[in-house]
């Protein structure tokens, strides 16, 4: 049986928080560095395991704001306190997917520090969101703070 790593990770104040579940080992993930304009500006970089679990946890739901550009068929969690994107979702066929942003991560040294390159403007929406079922995390809970 493979070993499960909990990854831990969330934006600076911790407004949105999440726990990634995986098999694989950090150091075997290829993490993707998108070149879209936004993520470029940002230097967000993407994992995701299919086969992963994703919990996350916010703490302000009105301190959160859901970001789309281009085919607006993702949305960035962006902490209206801090200004970081943890996590992007996309909701397909009434099942959410996700990618975490490794910078988000308590521990980012696990993770080869070299990021492969990956250029989605060409990529019909259709493709796209093939793309996402098929590589994304595929379980993933969403959990609002009642206060």
């Amino acid at each position: 049986m493979s070993e499960i790593h909990h990854l831990n990770g969330s934006c600076h104040c911790k407004n949105i928080q999440y726990i990634f579940k995986t098999t694989t080992s950090p150091a075997d993930y290829s993490v993707r560095k998108c070149l879209c304009s936004y993520c470029q500006k940002k230097g967000n970089r993407y994992i995701s395991d299919p086969k992963g679990e994703l919990e996350i946890m916010i703490k302000q739901d009105e301190s959160v704001q859901r970001y789309q550009f281009g085919t607006r068929t993702a949305d960035f969690l962006i902490c209206k306190n801090c200004g970081v994107i943890p996590v992007v979702t996309c909701e397909i066929d009434n099942q959410i997917y996700a990618v975490i942003n490794i910078n988000s991560l308590e521990k980012v040294g696990d993770f080869n520090r070299h990021s492969q390159e990956a250029d989605f403007d060409r990529e019909s929406t259709q493709n796209r969101l093939q793309r996402r079922k098929k590589n994304w995390i595929g379980k993933v809970t969403i959990a609002k703070d009642q206060n």
